[in-house]
């Protein structure tokens, strides 16, 4: 994918947002820290529930309110996909195996990165996590051989007292092989792990997600998801009117509409990778897959009517087979036809080899 030129960052604590403005934005490589898609940075924003998923030390208060941080991607930086946002699709075996909800997201949640090559980058990152995982699996069996209980093991003084009653060479040994496993985990985050930044240049706005701007964001979805091509700059006006006359917004000497511009864009192209790639694991739930997330996990069989999806498709492919019809840019029209055609083909064919 080609980096943006403009992320978001949506965060429910209004300290946070404040922290960005004066000291600049903190991440890790690889990470889903950033998006382009303006309506997920507003729900990010306004959803004290999704803090759970933030490393952020704040907590915000009860019914304060979030921010939306626009951020240049500075010179130097590549903007990608996060790690662990791909599938494995086995047609053989008709299974769908990896991280299938952060595939359907998209371009929603994305990632910095350092590297001139995002993707070996991120290959890199990956395996260097599930290396941790597996020398931590070995390390709590080991423990576990031993009657040790590793869930209650937070500090090297928890692990010699669970290890008093073993005689002192044994103790010695003990130690020894989870000192080693620590620095082997520690070496490989070192890998997996590493901190970058955005400097306080980089940070444009600092918005607030009032009701009106949350309203006037999800009618430019609605009509996204219903394959009409929103009137950008109608948006334009009514988004920077809001921004730019809300007070408690950091504005700064940016120019609000050249960003919202470019922003609308990528949000356009978000929403309709989002939907597409939805459509895309219907057809496959509808065609017998199986799914497994992160490991042997295994999906629930969602309950898809082949017949109703196909006449969904149909209805889609009516739409964008219109002479005029034009969503966001040329490459993303044909990204739109195309893959409603090859889904079509997908779930006709899977039919036609089953009869």
């Amino acid at each position: 994918m080609k980096s943006p030129e403009y992320v978001t960052h949506g965060t429910p604590s209004e300290k946070d947002a404040k922290n960005i403005e004066k000291k600049g934005f903190k991440a890790e490589e690889g990470r889903a820290t950033v998006s382009t898609n303006l309506l997920y940075a507003y729900e990010w924003a306004t959803d004290l529930s999704r803090r759970h998923g933030s490393k952020s030390e704040t907590k915000p208060n009860e019914g304060e309110e979030g921010r939306i941080v626009i951020m240049k991607v500075p010179e130097g930086k590549r903007v990608d996909y996060a790690t662990h946002s791909n599938i494995e699709v086995d047609k053989d075996k008709k299974e769908v195996s990896a991280y299938v909800d952060k595939y359907v997201s998209g371009k929603k949640q994305l990632a910095i990165y350092e590297s001139e090559n995002p993707k070996i980058r991120r290959e890199e990152i990956e395996n260097a996590k599930e290396e941790i995982s597996s020398l931590k699996e070995e390390a709590e069996k080991y423990l576990k051989s031993l009657d040790i209980d590793s869930s209650r093991i937070k500090s090297r003084e928890d692990l010699v007292k669970q290890i008093e009653n073993f005689d002192i060479g044994k103790q010695i040994e003990i130690l020894k092989s989870v000192e080693d496993y620590d620095k082997k985990i520690n070496s490989k985050r070192k890998e997996a792990e590493i901190p970058l930044s955005l400097d306080q240049e980089s940070i444009l706005l600092s918005v607030r997600p009032s009701k009106e701007l949350g309203k006037e964001l999800e009618k430019f979805k609605s009509e996204i998801v219903n394959l009409k091509s929103p009137d950008l700059e109608e948006y334009l006006e009514k988004l920077s009117e809001i921004i730019e006359k809300d007070k408690n917004n950091y504005i700064g000497s940016t120019d609000v509409k050249s960003v919202l511009k470019n922003l609308l864009e990528t949000t356009t192209e978000s929403i309709v990778i989002n939907h597409v790639r939805s459509l895309e694991m219907d057809v496959k739930h509808a065609n017998g897959y199986k799914f497994k997330d992160r490991g042997d996990v295994v999906y629930p069989d969602k309950e898809i009517n082949s017949q109703e999806l196909r006449e969904k498709l149909e209805a889609v492919k009516r739409k964008i087979d219109e002479k005029d019809f034009v969503l966001g840019s040329e490459s993303l029209t044909r990204y739109i036809k195309t893959s409603v055609n090859h889904l079509l083909n997908e779930l006709e064919g899977d039919k036609n080899s089953a009869s």
